[in-house]
């Protein structure tokens, strides 16, 4: 047969997708993230979106650049400029969403027997593409707000790691921290 990547011989299911078989059964309101009421779809402005893009069909239905249309990039420059952070468009790479993102910036900063702290409770997601990274992941109630860098160092002896948070799990515990990003230490 087949050899597989070890990570890959003996997958679990998602979390995420186990909750799914629920949410066509009538009378169930969800509250899952990622999964919104479909009666707040914006039908109106979704329509006037694609009518506008059915007029450059060649555009809109041939590949593009993979970092992204540099018209797109631009814009995306001048609102990180607008909200502090200076970058030119060859700084910006688009993503098709937060999970491919998140997805790039572990290839590049997490190598297999890293260790990463995650905050607890975590996206199931981010546990997925740790364990897929072959990361060494510590699971903690808490890491601090003011030094996740003192934190991590503590408890990982010198080894390469960094740290990831989800902040709107602590909204009610405290203040949320200003960034969800892995930190690299």
């Amino acid at each position: 047969m087949f050899t597989f990547n070890p990570a890959f011989e003996a997958p679990t299911g998602s979390p995420i997708r186990e909750l799914f078989k629920y949410l066509a059964q009538p009378g169930m309101i969800s509250f899952a993230g990622g999964y919104p009421a479909s009666d707040l779809f914006d039908r109106d402005g979704l329509d006037a979106a694609a009518s506008r893009a059915s007029q450059h069909t060649t555009l809109c239905l041939q590949y593009g650049p993979t970092d992204g249309l540099p018209v797109l990039k631009e814009q995306l420059a001048h609102l990180t400029a607008r909200r502090g952070v200076s970058c030119t468009p060859q700084d910006v790479l688009v993503t098709t969403g937060s999970q491919q993102g998140f997805d790039l910036l572990l290839r590049v900063m997490v190598a297999p027997g890293d260790v990463v702290l995650v905050e607890q409770p975590a996206y199931p997601a981010t546990l997925q593409a740790l364990k897929l990274q072959e990361a060494d992941v510590i699971r903690t109630a808490s890491i601090s707000v003011r030094s996740p860098r003192c934190s991590t160092r503590a408890r990982c002896a010198g080894r390469r790691s960094c740290c990831t948070r989800c902040p709107r799990s602590r909204i009610p515990l405290e203040r949320p921290c200003r960034s969800n990003a892995a930190r690299r230490c």
